[in-house]
């Protein structure tokens, strides 16, 4: 009876699995592609609806979701070291039971004693390729949905870099209207300081000039001297006047009467 050993496929060798007819040497033996296609990655639905709704939403949660996606990359990352450790932990168990097939395919060619049944053997490496094929697939699937997170994590940190420029862009503009109109505030307010200075000038100058002013009268009052007064006399009565009326010539009474009429 012969048992067809495996040679364990390593995914860093690019040579083609196959498997080697049954009258060829059984030494070693390839496993055969497996015929399941890698599914498509599976994005969640929280994925999904954070790249929807990333438009509408703030800094705050725009970060949150970042540092999630972040994590699920981690995670991600964790389970595909844990899967290759476990395909290689399966590797090596392959490799371990081609070198016990060898050593019973050798002992029945000597005829030495045989430990182990053909049929349990047989089982027990088919249910190896079929761990090996599901281990491998995952780590195919798990890679896939980790390119994916690396390109949604780059889109929504491009995403997040364009919303803070739009931010700091209203900032800026706000700010530079704020200057425009302290810049104006300012000229108005240097112009009233300057009519305030002026008029502060000319204010201390008329009160130079008052005291200058208030000195000099005081100085001319001083200097004016002082006379007594002289009791006043009473005033006598005026005599009535005996009015003198001459007779009036012609030639008067005619200027008389050129005057009145001109008044």
């Amino acid at each position: 009876m012969f048992f067809r050993l495996v040679k364990p496929w390593s995914s860093h060798n690019n040579s083609p699995r196959v498997t080697t007819p049954p009258g060829e040497n059984y030494s070693t033996v390839f496993l055969p592609a497996p015929t399941s296609k890698a599914k498509a990655p599976i994005i969640t639905l929280k994925i999904r609806e954070a790249l929807r709704n990333l438009s509408c939403r703030d800094q705050e949660s725009m970060e949150e979701e970042i540092s999630q996606l972040k994590r699920a990359l981690l995670e991600k990352e964790m389970e595909l070291r844990r899967r290759k450790v476990q395909a290689a932990n399966i590797e090596a168990e392959n490799r371990k039971l081609a070198k016990d097939i060898e050593t019973l395919e050798m002992n029945s060619n000597v005829g030495g004693p045989r430990t182990g049944s053909p049929r349990r053997l047989r089982s027990k490496i088919a249910g190896l390729k079929v761990m090996l094929e599901e281990a491998h697939n995952t780590c195919e699937l798990q890679a896939i949905e980790l390119y994916e997170l690396r390109r949604d994590i780059r889109l929504t940190h491009a995403r997040e870099l364009e919303v803070e420029r739009n931010v700091y862009a209203t900032e800026v503009r706000r700010l530079q209207q704020l200057v425009k109109k302290l810049k104006l505030a300012n000229g108005r307010i240097g112009h009233e300081n300057r009519v305030v200075g002026r008029l502060k000038a000319k204010n201390h100058h008329l009160e130079v000039m008052n005291l200058r002013l208030s000195s000099c009268l005081s100085a001319s009052l001083s200097q004016i001297p002082r006379n007594p007064r002289t009791p006043v006399t009473p005033r006598t009565p005026r005599t009535p006047r005996t009015p003198c009326r001459t007779p009036r010539t012609p030639a008067l009474q005619h200027d008389a009467a050129l005057f009145q009429h001109t008044l």
